[in-house]
């Protein structure tokens, strides 16, 4: 007994016509295992098999052919929109050449794909150019099994919904190698696990050797989009640090990544390189791909599928209805509602087959509370569906007109949306378009330029239309996120993105700038997302005004209009000393690091704060509402401010005749003592006012009226003071514009300098002059060195009294010094606010020869030819290059004048 071994082969009956599944069972005797199995069954069928790829693969069809002689394979590229190809919206018609009894022309994808017993999905195919969002709901819905064969992990992040569960959020065309040296192999303990690995001899392989440097990580861990995690293959992803999922296998009637449910069962087992090739699976592999394709060919059960595509609309009489796509089956459907997202819900209609349409109106609700629902379906055996996905909408009173709305964003987003297409909006109707500034179907850049747009308010193709009149066709554009400024509004097309007669709202996390050149709509660094908040006493007030009023209607709590974890800072500064654009700056936002603006609004008129082209007014309604993070961050006091913004967007304006703005880019700067100050022209300005205070913000008193130029000297100011200057503008009616921006200028600390030039301000009538730096006689001297020496700075033939001469057989040099300057017996003093330095050399080399100084007197010595300073503000000192006594050769002295 010891030595004899027995085999027994059980095989499971047909499932169906061309279905059949060989199991190969082990007898345990004596102590040993052994194990008899064979690949190929005269029990097999021919099979209908479709692959999907980018290229064919000989080795694999060969290997079906093997384990299912007589079977039928047909491959088709991957595609979204070409004949012939597989791929995007199965309710296209296309052309498939005819192989066998599949094919056809005028037949769509979907029939297509369902003319086969079994599709493997192969390489290189990604949800790029498989299966897209619009279509997911179809490819849920294939009653044929699917087998993902590939090096990639279709995934079912973002919009794609693949078949599967995410891997991660990185890029889905990840190549799968396995090279982790201390690789093992284990796998699940279930009935399924068992199936899939029936027959495998060798559980710790099953890829080639030669293709990998180790063995595969197989481990059971976690879920995968719904399916059964068989095993979990641990290695590296080309580019992506992550463990790759394993052999996941998906029956019919769960889930897929996005909560399609699966009319069939789905499969996924990674080759074990980016090649299309069956050879690289050990023959333990090629027993478990096997054994997957048996386990999808069992016939599913029949899917009972919830009813798709829910939608809830607000209606007037606080009425909310619904409409949805049938379930396959239904004879009636089930109404749930909740008034919290996700439920527990409450059925609305409790006697069944009461609905049986596909729509339904929910009546007699509370105004201002939204409602979100699920409808099931029930078959003739009174058999229950899932529930379909969720919709909300809120109860209103009243709905009004309804608008069309353009949406510029690199996507859709359908919380936005939902928000400005529901409720009282619920007549909207709503279209998206991609930024850009070239191209068709896209929203930027050169508004002149032509294009086609498909879609509301679209074109014919072959008949573009300016950008411009697309915008203006449209009730209402709102710029989302993400937008740049770089690809939306640029400095050419300025005074055209300002003529737009369409009101525009931009609901994004960066402000569209008018900085660098860049027109925007508003002002501020677009480069800039920090709109949240973390300041720890943050706070809240709003302006008072009209427009105020109207944006803030409804608020309950202002004290918070995002879902974050601190309060807004939010006040109500309207124009200086934060001065944005020329719009009303209803609240301000801030991070507590950087002061960020917040709800802005500018009325038709109103002008754009750059240059160029300075002072343009725009020809509509303009509003700014930063995103804290995304649309669903408002709460709902910030969901009222985003609908009042909508709703005031649109309210007429009336432009004024003459429009009146603040002055631009005001400054204020130092000459000599002075104070210098200078801005840009203001629109239909006539005179300016000049405005002081000596503290920021003001209150500032008025120190100039009428000043018809646009800069002014101030006078009257004291040295060591810093001020503060605004500057408002009059026009023809005598109206007076808003302060401008503050300037500041410090003043330096007074010195004898200031009070000697200013004895020369009849000469030197220009202030320019009177800097010390100038030289506006032309003498080669500073005025810095006249006043050093007693010069006069406006007479050429007086440039200071400085002399040189041999005396006691030194060289010695004479000069007029400011009174009260203690030279100690050294070269170098500091007095009246400048310093005087002596330095001697005997080879040019300064300083390398020691000077001595005597002084002061009132004369000099009778050779110099000096004047007598007695009475003055000046002295004489005497310098001698020490070295020099005696010296037949040259010794050399020189003065540096200095402002420390």
């Amino acid at each position: 007994m010891g030595g004899t071994y027995h085999s027994r082969t059980y095989y499971q009956p047909e499932l169906s016509k061309t279905h059949a599944k060989i199991f190969m069972k082990t007898l345990i005797k004596s102590g040993a295992i052994c194990a008899a199995f064979s690949l190929i069954s005269s029990a097999a069928q021919a099979l209908e098999i479709l692959h999907v790829g980018q290229a064919d693969s000989a080795d694999y069809s060969s290997f079906i052919e093997a384990q299912y002689p007589g079977s039928t394979w047909v491959h088709k590229p991957s595609g979204l929109t070409a004949a012939n190809t597989i791929g995007g919206d199965l309710d296209r018609v296309a052309d498939f050449d005819v192989v066998g009894t599949h094919g056809g022309t005028g037949i769509t994808v979907k029939s297509y794909l369902e003319s086969f017993d079994l599709i493997i999905i192969g390489n290189n195919v990604s949800s790029g150019n498989f299966v897209h969002a619009t279509s997911a709901a179809d490819w849920a819905g294939l009653t044929k099994p699917v087998l993902f064969h590939a090096s990639l992990i279709a995934r079912a992040t973002g919009p794609r919904p693949s078949m599967f569960g995410p891997l991660t959020t990185s890029d889905n065309n990840a190549t799968l190698t396995f090279n982790v040296p201390d690789d093992t192999v284990r796998v699940s303990a279930t009935a399924l696990s068992d199936a899939i690995f029936e027959g495998v001899t060798t559980a710790t392989d099953l890829y080639d050797s030669a293709l990998r440097a180790n063995t595969e990580t197989i481990s059971v861990v976690g879920t995968f989009g719904g399916g059964e995690l068989i095993s979990s293959l641990a290695g590296t992803i080309t580019a992506v640090a992550a463990t790759p999922r394993g052999i996941v296998f998906w029956n019919e009637g769960t889930q897929n990544g996005i909560g399609g449910v699966l009319a069939a069962k789905r499969a996924y087992l990674p080759l074990a390189n980016a090649a299309n090739s069956s050879s690289y699976l050990t023959a333990d592999g090629k027993i478990v791909l096997k054994n997957l394709i048996d386990e999808l060919l069992v016939t599913s059960a029949p899917v009972f599928l919830p009813p798709t595509n829910l939608v809830a609309k607000s209606a007037s009489g606080l009425t909310i209805n619904l409409t949805w796509t049938a379930s396959a089956g239904a004879v009636s459907y089930n109404i749930k509602r909740a008034e919290t997202p996700t439920g527990p819900y409450t059925q609305l209609v409790t006697t069944p087959g009461t609905v049986t349409s596909t729509s339904y109106a929910d009546t007699g609700l509370t105004e201002g509370t939204t409602y979100y629902y699920v409808v099931s379906g029930v078959n003739s055996s009174a058999t229950e569906s899932g529930n379909s996905n969720e919709a909300n909408a809120p109860a209103v009173a009243t709905v009004l007109p309804g608008i069309d709305i353009l949406y510029v964003a690199s996507g859709n987003n359908v919380v936005y949306e939902n928000l400005a297409t529901n409720g009282q909006f619920a007549s909207n109707t709503w279209t998206q378009k991609n930024g850009g500034t070239t191209g068709n179907d896209v929203v930027g850049g050169d508004l002149t330029r032509a294009a086609e747009f498909t879609g509301v308010n679209g074109t014919t193709v072959g008949a573009p239309i300016t950008v411009t009149d697309y915008l203006n066709s449209f009730d209402l554009v709102i710029i989302g996120t993400p937008t740049t400024s770089s690809n939306y509004i640029d400095t050419a097309e300025g005074a055209h993105w300002a003529g737009l007669t369409v009101p525009i709202l931009v609901h994004s996390p960066f402000a569209a700038r008018a900085l660098a050149g860049r027109m925007g709509l508003f002002s501020g660094d677009n480069t800039v997302n920090p709109f949240t908040f973390v300041n720890a006493n943050e706070s809240l007030r709003v302006s008072t005004s009209a427009l105020s009023d109207a944006i803030l209607a409804g608020v309950v709590d202002v004290t918070n209009l995002y879902v974050a974890t601190q309060s807004d800072t939010i006040n109500g500064l309207v124009r200086a000393p934060n001065a944005f654009g020329n719009g009303e700056e209803i609240t301000r936002l801030s991070n507590g690091t950087v002061e960020n603006r917040g709800i802005v609004f500018w009325a038709a008129g109103a002008t754009l704060p750059i240059i160029p082209p300075a002072g343009l007014p725009i020809s509509s309604n303009r509003a700014f509402l930063p995103f804290s993070g995304g649309p669903a961050d408002l709460n709902a006091d910030g969901q009222k401010v985003l609908a009042n913004l909508i709703k005031q967007l649109r309210v007429t304006q009336t432009v004024p005749p003459a429009l009146l703005t603040f002055p631009p880019t005001v400054l204020a700067e130092e000459v000599t003592g002075d104070v210098y100050v200078s801005w840009g022209d203001a629109i239909n300005a006539v005179t300016y006012n000049v405005k002081r205070s000596t503290i920021s913000g003001g209150p500032y008193t008025p120190i100039a009226t009428g000043v018809a130029g646009v800069d002014f000297l101030d006078e009257n100011v004291t040295a060591g003071t810093t001020y503060y200057y605004v500057i408002s503008s009059f026009s023809t009616t005598a109206a007076e514009s808003p302060d401008s921006d503050e300037a500041t200028v410090i003043l330096a600390a007074g010195s004898d300098y200031l009070t000697w030039i200013q004895t020369y301000a009849a000469e030197l009538a220009i202030e320019a002059d009177r800097l010390p730096g100038a030289d506006p006689d032309n003498d080669g001297s500073t005025n810095l060195i006249e006043f050093a020496l007693k010069g006069n700075p406006a007479d050429p033939s007086d440039n200071g009294a400085i002399a040189s001469l041999i005396q006691d057989s030194s060289l010695t040099l004479v000069i007029a010094v400011r009174d009260g300057a203690t030279f100690a017996g050294g070269p170098s003093a500091d007095v009246g606010g400048i310093n005087y330095t002596v330095e001697g050399s005997l080879g040019l080399t300064f300083p390398d020869s020691a000077v001595t100084s005597a002084g002061p007197t009132d004369s000099a010595p009778p050779a110099t030819g000096l004047p007598d300073l007695t009475g003055s503000e000046w002295e004489y000192h005497t310098f001698k290059l020490e070295a020099s006594a005696g010296l037949p050769g040259k010794g050399f002295l020189r003065l540096k004048v200095t402002q420390p």
